[in-house]
Formats: C-alpha cells, structure tokens, sequence
C-alpha cells in the first residue's frame, strides 16, 4: 500500500473562516485562482486505467475536507469532498491536527473504502469510515469504540484527539478491517479493530497484544494490515513490554478470529529499547508475508529493519545492509534509516524503498531488493543532474513504490535540487536494474519555487503505471497530480482538478462579507478614500452584489454599495463607493451602526443572501 504525508504524522502522534480572504472573482480587477492545499495520502487500483486516490485539501472558505479522486478508463475526473458523516464539523479534516484520509483500499473497479479521522461539531475527533459501492460513495460513518474508550473532554474547547485510524483492507466487498489505536478511559493507547461484516461496521475491538505487555503506561497501535481474497489477513503494529519498552508486534487473522500477537524477533544490535516501529507491509499469500521500518540500535542511531514470515512462521528480524558511503551507525545519532514503502510481487522477491544517513550528513533515497529470499546491499538512488550536492543539504527520499513482476518495479519520492526546491522523484527498474532517477515534469501551472513530491505508485504491467503527487502552482497552492505511463513510456504530467465548491461553502463565503475587517475598515479611513475596497474569493462564477445602510432614519438610508461579476473562481476585491449621503454620515467623524446585506447569483443556482449588522468604528488613538 502506498501512502502520503499523512501517515508520518499521525504515526508520530500514534480552518477557520477569515473574512479578509474569504471569497474567487475574475472579471474586472486583476483576480488569482483558489488555493486548495491538496495532500494525497494513499491511491489503490484494481485494474489498469482504474484508479482510486484519496487525501485531503483546504476549500474555499479555509476549512480542511476530505478528498476522493477516480480515474476510469485512464482518465481522472474532478476530484469530489468526501461525504463525511451528518455530525462532521464546518472543519473537519485538517492534517496538522491528526484528522484526514490516510488510507484507501479498492477489491475491484467502483468498490472501495477508506479509513481515517474526522472532527465532529462537538470537537472531537472519530474515526472515519468511507465505503464506495458499484461506483457510488456513500455517506460516511463514526467508528464505534470498545466500551473503555476515553470518554471525550466536556469542556469541548479542545479537540478530544482519542484515536487514530491508520490502515484498512478488505478480502472482498463488505468484508473489511481498520486499524489504528484509542486511547481508554485509563489513558493507555490500545491497538484497535475494526471490523466491517456483510457491508456493516462493528464496534471496534481492541486486539491481543502479546504475552507479556505492559498493562500501565501501553502505548500501542497497529500501522497497517493486508488482506489476502482467501479471506486471512496480517497486522503489524508497535507495543510496549513488561519493561516498559517499545517493540513491534505481529499479528494474522482468519475466519474472523485475531490470533494473539507475537513479538517481533529484532536483529541482534537492537537496543534494549529498540523504539520498533514496522511501517509496510505485503502479503503474497496465506503465511507468507513481509513488513520494513525501522529499529534503534544501542548507539540511538535509526537502523532499517525487515522481518519475513514464511510458511505462517516469523523469522528473526534483518537488518537493511546499506550502501558503502552510509555513514556508520558508530556513533550516537549518526545514522537515521527508514524504510517506508515495500513491495511483494512473489514470495521471497521484494523491494523496499526509504532512506538513509551517508558519510557526510545527507539524507539519500534507498532502494533494497530481495531475490530468493536473500536481501542484497541497499543501493543509493543516482539523483537527477540538478540535485542539490553540498553537504548536509540534500533530502531525498523514496515514498512509494510498486512492482508488477520480479525486477520490474516503479519507486517515486522527493529530492532536493539546487535551488533548494523539493521535487518530484521518478525511478524504474528493468530486468533487475535501476535507472538513475529523473526529475518530474510538473504540470504547466507549476511555480517557480516548487515543494512536490510523489505520494503513490501503482502498476498493473510491466510499462503499465499510475503515479499521483503534489506540486505548487504559480499562486503557492499545492495541487494534486497525475502521470501515466503506458507501453513504456511516460506521458505528461496533467494537474487533477479539486473539488468544486459546495452549497455549504458558498453560503459561508457570502456570511463573511458581512462584516468589514482590517486597519481601513474605518469611519476616517473610508471618509477619506470614499470607498472601502473588500477582499473577498468568488468560490464559483456569478453576480456578487454588497451593501450597507443606515437604521438611523425611519427609512433606511443606503451608505455605500458595490458590484461584482466574476466569470470564472479566483480571489479580488470589491469596491464599497459611498453614495452622496453616505459621504455625509461619515465625514461627521461619528461611530456609524449599519445593516450590510449581501447576494450572491450564481450562474444556474439559486440566490443566495445573508444580512448582518455591524458598527463602523472610529480609528483607534495612535
């Protein structure tokens, strides 16, 4: 499985409506388009030219939703905003407080689901379930706790961060499970199940930790679990032991029963507190599994680790053997390995892909590969000519990575060019050898100063990919996008259009024009300019129209007025002109109390209207 940002996150751990830019407009004033800060986290599909992303992206009026992407017959239509369930909060996902999509898993074209976190209108966070039918996605629902969860926070000024779900898979449609952990009403981290039978999500349950494990202080949780359509399925997660140290866990299911977990046998220079964390894992077949991450040696430095089960039995963990300019894990924090993304085409033949510390302080992208069951040497990426070389600075890495046969695989991330921007990673393998990577190029909007990474890989053949990722745009928006390779050969890379703005969003675009903000939203100030210029952000095309009046007479007495046509969704400002009499209210230097009203006609859409009262204040003394 192939995930993005958010899973460092919510692993480590494991917007607001503003006025002054809040609404697009194009027509007249120079206008700049929305800037909807896409994350794509986790991509699967069934088959080639069908495709399922998700992640998560800023809407127009600042708040973070969830985002779902579909590509049929090789083209990806417009993204839409996940329908979360009926009790989400006007900001429901925001990535920087642990909520959003982290993982989707599809069995066949049109029937998928996806996991992760929400916050709901009473602040605090549930877990998110999202499950698509014969192409239709349906209304999400709340995971369901254990009874000794946490119970939330009444105060509710805080978000109650209670739990995270990190992974999902599914052994056919409806039959699905979601991992992660919660924290119980003892304030201990369990690992946490959820299972979904017959299309029906069950309450939760917490999963077997092994022998053992610590009762007070546990901080456990499962990172990621496989399916296989035989109907078994593996787990691997991290725990804390009888001494109070973090080691990683293993566990299988089959016919609906979790085995109890077993503690991961580490390699041998593993610390005593290894601070075991598996990261990936690929299932082949029933037993025959493989998972990679990281472990700390006694030295505190990041070791990669990869641990095998063969024939239904876990082997000793192996440590990832790495390149030759490595820098040596001697010393303390010398080195910092991880392995991040794995995949299995066969049993015994596996590649992984991470990074790592070499000699002079660079974090360089890596790629390990298995052949008959032997892991050979970890192999540094060749970076693009225009990486950045001076020590220290460079920070390539490998996120993703997908092979469809044995030595024949695609493996994309990031890297650091010399102008300090972060691109795009592309790398293949060909009969068992890896070409120097090659740097994206990114879609025609992109900006100068770029921070774009691939966040997921997929093949279906040989010659036969799907890569997905964020770059920047001209205006710093950081948008999704897509590039296909088809017979060998890649294709342009194409921008993937976000969602279009809804109802919801629009009408709270329109509330916030309501009140003027900011140093010139003044009686001086406007008295002198004769206008008050309001930034707003059209969301959609359409006829803004603002104006304020007077209640100070028996008829209302209109101070000033603007209009707007934009023709296309961007951000701009509308010019509020005093009318004649408004210029005499305000010249007499007075506190004003005003009705703003404001209508927004969208094109083919309904009006829609919001009024509002305000007091147009007095500068404050200097």
């Amino acid at each position: 499985m192939q995930r993005g940002a958010i899973r460092p996150v919510l692993i480590r751990a494991a917007l607001l409506l503003v006025a002054s830019t809040a609404w697009p407009a194009a027509a007249a004033a120079g206008t700049t388009p929305l800037n909807p800060s896409v994350q794509i986290e986790s991509m699967s599909c069934p088959s080639s030219g069908s495709c399922t992303a998700v992640g998560t992206y800023t809407d127009g009026v600042h708040h973070g939703q969830g985002l779902l992407l579909k590509q049929a017959h090789g083209v990806w239509a417009a993204g839409i905003q996940a329908p979360l369930p009926a009790n989400a909060g006007t900001n429901p996902v925001d990535p920087a407080k642990n909520t959003g999509i982290a993982d989707v898993s599809c069995v066949s074209a049109g029937n998928c689901t996806a996991v992760g976190v929400y916050t709901d209108r009473r602040n605090e966070d549930l877990g998110l379930l999202l499950s698509e039918r014969a192409g239709r996605w349906q209304r999400g629902v709340a995971a369901r706790l254990p009874g000794n969860a946490m119970a939330p926070a009444k105060d509710r000024k805080s978000v109650a961060d209670n739990l995270v779900l990190l992974s999902g898979a599914c052994t056919s449609v409806g039959e699905c499970y979601a991992v992660g952990n919660y924290f119980t009403g003892a304030n201990t981290l369990e690992p946490l199940i959820v299972a979904e039978h017959n299309g029906r999500w069950q309450t939760g349950t917490v999963a077997p930790l092994p022998v053992g494990a610590s009762v007070r202080g546990q901080r456990a949780v499962l990172y990621d679990v496989s399916c296989l359509p035989a109907g078994t399925c593996t787990a691997v997660g991290s725990y804390v032991d009888a001494d109070g140290d973090q080691q990683a866990m293993l566990l299988t299911e089959s016919g609906g029963a979790w085995s109890a977990a077993t503690e991961a046998s580490l390699p041998p220079d593993a610390a005593t507190s290894p601070a075991a964390t598996p990261i990936a894992l690929d299932c082949v077949g029933v037993g025959d599994c493989t998972t990679v991450g990281y472990f700390q040696d006694s030295h505190t430095d990041s070791l990669g680790v990869i641990l095998s089960e063969s024939g239904g039995t876990w082997g000793a963990g192996t440590q990832a053997t790495l390149p030759s300019n490595a820098a040596p894990p001697t010393s303390y924090n010398a080195q910092t390995t991880v392995l991040a993304s794995l995949a299995c085409p066969d049993a015994g033949d596996c590649t992984a892909g991470g990074s790592y510390t070499d000699a002079y302080g660079n974090t360089q992208a890596l790629l390990l590969s298995q052949t008959a069951g032997v892991w050979g040497t970890g192999q540094e990426v060749t970076l693009p000519s225009n990486a950045e070389r001076t020590a220290t600075d460079q920070t390539a890495g490998i996120d993703a990575i997908s092979c469809p046969t044995v030595g024949n695989c695609v493996a994309g991330g990031e890297y650091t060019d010399t102008a300090e921007n972060n691109d795009s990673l592309l790398v293949t393998q060909t009969g068992g050898v890896w070409s120097p990577g090659t740097q994206v190029s990114l879609p025609a909007n992109s900006g100068q100063a770029q921070y774009s990474a691939i966040d997921a890989v997929s093949c279906a053949g040989v010659g036969s990919c799907t890569v997905i990722g964020t770059y920047q745009d001209r205006s710093g928006g950081t948008l999704g996008y897509t590039l296909d390779e088809a017979g060998g050969l890649w294709g342009a890379a194409t921008a993937l259009s976000p969602p279009a703005a809804s109802r919801a969003e629009v009408r709270l675009a329109v509330e916030s024009l309501l009140v003027p903000v900011g140093k010139d939203a003044t009686v001086e100030s406007i008295s002198k300019a004769g206008l008050y210029d309001l930034p707003y952000v059209a969301l959609e095309p359409g006829r803004l129209t603002v104006d304020w009046f007077s209640q100070a007479t028996r008829v209302p007495t209109l101070v000033a007025s603007g209009r707007a046509n934009d023709r296309a969704a961007g951000s701009g400002e509308l010019a509020l002109r005093l009318t004649r009499a408004g210029r005499s209210l305000v010249s007499a230097g007075r506190a004003l109390k005003l009705t703003s009203s404001v209508v927004f006609k969208p094109r083919g859409r309904q009006l829609i209207t919001a009024t509002g009262r305000f007091t147009l204040a007095k500068a404050a003394p200097a």
